[in-house]
């Protein structure tokens, strides 16, 4: 494999995993943890759309247009937004923790969304060409990297500012609803 065909995947797997990334920070400004699992999970569910996508990806066009997957996809970060601004609205206060560990549903769910966010990356590797199996194993490593990464990222940021999580849940609701939005358009 030649080198600029390496830098290409890895860019590629990067376009392709970066909204790990800010979905790490948003979850993490808010106080929210993903377990090790979790991350594996949704790192494993990018990597398998890639997967599917490179493999299938002119049958996957014709069955599901990318502008149906975007809208799905963004649905989905809409649904989430509308969760984290619970946070900043209603506040329970017989349990003040209810809003700090991402539960599997919505593990699955963000895994899910940010699957279908990679459709036209994954179409676009199989067109060109791109080797299956190595840049699937990429995007899994760089998908996993990147949304610890964000999470670690969150974490310092909430820590060192002293942020309240009632308003950290508002910045998170705003940059997920962000992130649908873009996926509308």
């Amino acid at each position: 494999m030649k080198v600029d065909n390496i830098w290409g995947i890895i860019l590629l797997c990067i376009s392709m995993a970066i909204d790990n990334f800010l979905v790490g920070v948003h979850f993490s400004l808010n106080g929210k943890t993903i377990p090790v699992l979790g991350v594996t999970l949704i790192s494993f569910l990018n990597a398998f759309a890639a997967f599917i996508t490179m493999f299938f990806g002119i049958i996957i066009l014709q069955i599901l247009p990318l502008s149906i997957s975007s809208k799905l996809s963004a649905f989905i970060f809409l649904w989430l937004a509308y969760k984290e601004s619970k946070g900043f609205f209603y506040v329970d206060v017989n349990n003040p923790n209810k809003y700090k560990n991402i539960n599997w549903i919505d593990i699955y769910l963000l895994g899910f969304a940010l699957s279908l966010s990679d459709l036209a990356g994954g179409i676009a590797a199989g067109i060109a060409g791109f080797p299956i199996f190595k840049t699937t194993f990429t995007c899994f490593i760089i998908s996993y990297i990147l949304l610890e990464f964000g999470l670690l990222i969150g974490n310092k940021i909430g820590t060192s500012l002293n942020l309240n999580n009632r308003h950290l849940s508002l910045v998170s609701a705003i940059g997920f609803f962000l992130i649908g939005i873009n996926n509308l358009l």
